[in-house]
């Protein structure tokens, strides 16, 4: 099911977010729709024909998202005569068209925004509504083959409060505390890097660091998500795709990942005082459903887990991915799959908290490279809490399971593609400030890698992976210079004087 209109073009594309609204609390459930599905439906419960006079209000709200997610289901439709007398909580009710009456001639009406009226001896006043709101995405796709591209869509500049407030549902400690943060524009992938995007760019394009594997997935499928990477397979993709199209594509920060998520790009609450600002956990709203994502949505009591969070329904435990596209639901910036499905690398080291963290949306890095690396979004086979939008989860870079995938961002999409021959001699002017610092200081401290970390301020690993890259862009055969016995460091020395690189 695709949110694309008739007239869609690569460029500009319109995205439809569908709510139910429970009026009362002003919480929002998103139900997905065909775009011909959308028109209003008024008193959904009567129209298909429900009673609810024996229900829980509890029961009575599972029961009617359960009613609107199979009226909503593709190509399904509710039959209706041009006047039909329904009854439910001793109501006798009149459909005509759009609007229906009450037997009280309380008028309960189905258009947008419009207030609508129930009659005084409802008890369940709590009724869910449908919603739409139809918003243009503007973006890009990158093209890797004919047949093959990967959907950018443009993240407008915006603020957002990051993080959760103290009495959102199963919140943890490491969500807060929250705080204002401005963001740039980018753009940002719509779904998870798929495998076939991860196949091309691990076959077809030259190594930067690392190799990667070119089929690592569990769960096969060219439009699932690829997973079982790590972080640095993660970088690695980016730095290759780079390289080949001549745009800066990353990882994206954390802040940058959570203010995508949201889909709001002003803040919810007065300023200055962002703690306790609402927003819903989740793009749908207050909760979640796996007619909208992939996640466990069964109980397991073993584990002590639930399948439900908040008041939304249980639900499906598929065990396994499923393709990028297939909830066919995105959220206003146009992003599909955020919540669930497969937890998304981000470049920051874990904090356990947000005490001094970025308010600019750069990621949160420390010196020691190796250290824990954020997650986001959940999994397939995480319960729905791990999907909120706040929630943190990390893990080592050198680790990947089959729940662990990412998704890339491009900070400058209009700079033109690159030949090899120009990105080889950029590449090089790159790190010719480097490389003269390094051959420096390397000079002076006898090739001590401590030493000169301190002297430039990076980690003795960064340090270790600039020898690395300088072998590289030197052309220094590393086998035949270990088999002759000579030192790698001092050739590299040599071949920098020799080039003029350094004096």
């Amino acid at each position: 099911m695709s949110w694309m209109l008739k007239n869609y073009s690569p460029f500009r594309k319109s995205v439809i977010r569908n709510h139910l609204c429970n009026k009362a609390s002003m919480r929002h459930y998103l139900i997905p729709a065909k775009v011909e599905d959308c028109e209003p439906m008024g008193y959904l419960g009567l129209v298909a024909g429900i009673n609810l006079a024996e229900k829980t209000e509890v029961e009575a709200e599972q029961t009617l998202l359960g009613a609107m997610q199979a009226i909503l289901r593709p190509n399904s439709t509710v039959e209706t005569s041009e006047r039909t007398v329904v009854t439910a909580n001793g109501q006798t009710v009149t459909v005509d068209g759009q609007t229906i009456v009450a037997s009280s001639e309380a008028p309960v009406t189905s258009g947008l925004g419009e207030e609508t009226v129930w009659p005084e001896d409802y008890e369940y006043r709590d009724q869910l509504k449908l919603r739409r709101r139809t918003e243009t995405v503007q973006g890009y796709r990158e093209r890797l083959t004919d047949d093959l591209s990967i959907e950018m869509l443009q993240i407008p500049a915006g603020r957002f409060v990051m993080g959760s407030p103290e009495d959102e549902p199963e919140r943890n400690s490491n969500e807060g505390p929250q705080h204002l943060v401005q963001v740039p524009k980018f753009f940002m992938g719509k779904y998870p890097v798929t495998q076939a995007e991860w196949r091309w760019v691990a076959e077809t394009l030259p190594q930067v660091n690392r190799e990667l594997k070119a089929d690592p997935a569990n769960f096969k499928g060219d439009r699932h998500p690829v997973e079982s990477v790590s972080w640095y397979d993660a970088v690695e993709f980016c730095d290759r795709l780079s390289l080949h199209t001549g745009r800066t594509y990353r990882l994206p920060s954390e802040a940058e990942w959570e203010y995508a998520c949201r889909a709001q790009p002003s803040p919810p609450a007065p300023l200055p005082d962002v703690e306790g600002s609402q927003y819903p956990p989740f793009h749908f709203g207050e909760t979640i459903t796996t007619t909208l994502a992939n996640y466990a949505g069964t109980d397991d009591p073993d584990n002590d887990w639930s399948g439900s969070y908040g008041r939304g329904p249980k639900g499906e435990y598929r065990k396994k991915t499923t393709p990028v596209d297939h909830f066919g639901v995105t959220n206003a910036f146009g992003l599909g799959d955020m919540h669930g499905n497969v937890w998304e690398w981000c470049l920051d080291h874990h904090h356990n908290s947000y005490e001094g963290s970025p308010t600019d949306s750069s990621a949160w890095m420390d010196e020691d490279e190796d250290k824990h690396r954020i997650l986001r979004g959940g999994s397939w086979g995480n319960d729905p809490r791990y999907s909120r939008s706040t929630y943190r989860y990390y893990a080592t870079p050198r680790g990947s399971g089959n729940a662990v995938g990412f998704r890339v961002i491009c900070v400058a999409p209009t700079q033109a593609r690159r030949t090899p021959e120009t990105i080889a001699a950029n590449k090089l002017d790159d790190l010719n400030s480097k490389v003269q610092q390094l051959l420096s200081l390397a000079c002076q401290e006898g090739f001590q890698d401590r030493a000169i970390a301190q002297q430039l301020q990076i980690s003795e690993a960064k340090v270790r992976a600039l020898w690395e890259e300088l072998y590289k862009v030197l052309d220094i055969d590393i086998n035949a210079e270990k088999a002759d016995g000579r030192n790698l460091r001092v050739t590299c020395c040599l071949r920098a004087q020799q080039r003029g690189l350094i004096d």
